[in-house]
């Protein structure tokens, strides 16, 4: 047996949440309006309860923290290009410095040329051997900087969201 929703559950509830009482005799008769406005009351109790220890900021304070939060993340995003372009030019120059030193030490060409003749055929059948051991060491000096980099642009950047 299904039930009949009563016509007038709806103004009943709406004068249940506003306070008006002029529908108190038709929620008395009906079973239906009864327990509809026993379940909007606890609710509205639980809702006022919740809402007792609840303070809200002011709206300028609100607005204020997020424009700086804004401009925080702004300066992050435009940051992020100049950090990777001073990494890249920081391996340039010590790229740079090492050929330098290289191609002016004496002291530095006798021992590379000591290492190649003695190692250096070894290091060649090595690397013929296991070559792809190679490329994989090759990848992954290549591979971790840019792994920790994203890594520490992901933290900082998580951080930053309070």
């Amino acid at each position: 047996m299904m039930r009949q929703e009563c016509v007038h559950l709806e103004e009943v509830l709406l004068a249940a949440r506003t306070g008006n009482r002029e529908w108190d005799g038709h929620v008395a008769g009906c079973a239906e309006c009864r327990d509809a406005v026993r379940v909007a009351v606890a609710f509205e109790g639980a809702r006022d309860e919740a809402l007792a220890g609840v303070t809200l900021p002011d709206a300028g304070i609100v607005w204020r923290r997020a424009q700086f939060r804004a401009r925080r993340e702004a300066i992050q995003a435009a940051g992020r290009p100049i950090t990777v372009a001073q990494v890249i030019a920081f391996a340039v120059a010590m790229g740079l410095v090492g050929a330098c030193f290289g191609a002016t030490s004496q002291g530095f060409q006798a021992v590379l040329a000591w290492v190649s003749g003695h190692w250096g055929t070894a290091l060649r059948a090595a690397i013929a051997d296991h070559w792809m051991l190679a490329v994989g060491l090759v990848a992954a000096i290549v591979a971790v900087p840019g792994a920790v980099y994203a890594l520490v642009t992901a933290l900082s950047g998580s951080g930053a969201r309070r």
